[in-house]
């Protein structure tokens, strides 16, 4: 390339080249960080498999699976396995609940029935409190429908409709019984 042919132009879209060359570089430098980092965390805690997605200022930077989604099978992971993940819901639906209660949009001393008008009215005055502590007394629809209840996935309206016309467990407040349904 003579410099008589290399013009303004042509510079900047060299420039704007390589400054994407070297952002994507960069990524890659990154992405390989992450992989090995995962992939070394997976062998140290004996994790099967995961799904992983990191997101910088809203965008994708990063998706994959990573091991496996499925043992028996030798199923790998990838970034749409979808994983049962659980009670550990429990604990990100508590912090929300306190978030709301620092923002002074409800208190764990009112009755869910406030904020849920569709329940059971039976359930109506226990708190927020008790349904934290799993001392609210309702039935847990996982005692009551067994292993069944691992292999259908139900709703929130479809759980509350299975032991909405049960009895209570206990008066709310007055023990303590875990409870997948509170």
């Amino acid at each position: 390339m003579t410099s008589a042919s290399f013009r303004p132009g042509r510079r900047f879209a060299l420039v704007q080249t390589i400054a994407v060359l070297a952002c994507l570089l960069a990524f890659g430098a990154r992405a390989d960080q992450i992989d090995r980092y995962v992939e070394i965390q997976l062998q140290r805690q004996h994790i099967p498999g995961l799904s992983l997605v990191v997101i910088r200022d809203g965008r994708v930077v990063k998706m994959r699976g990573y091991g496996l989604a499925d043992l028996e099978l030798k199923v790998p992971a990838t970034p749409d396995t979808v994983f049962e993940i659980g009670s550990i819901t429990k604990q990100f639906t508590a912090a929300a609940i306190m978030r709301l209660v620092e923002q002074g949009k409800l208190d764990v001393g009112d009755p869910a029935g406030k904020y849920l008008p569709q329940i059971p009215d039976a359930w109506k005055g226990v708190t927020i409190r008790q349904l934290l502590t799993h001392t609210a007394g309702i039935p847990d629809y996982e005692e009551v429908m067994g292993y069944e209840a691992y292999r259908n996935p139900m709703t929130t309206e479809q759980v509350i409709a299975f032991v909405a016309d049960k009895p209570l467990d206990f008066p709310p407040g007055t023990k303590w019984n875990y409870s997948n349904t509170g």
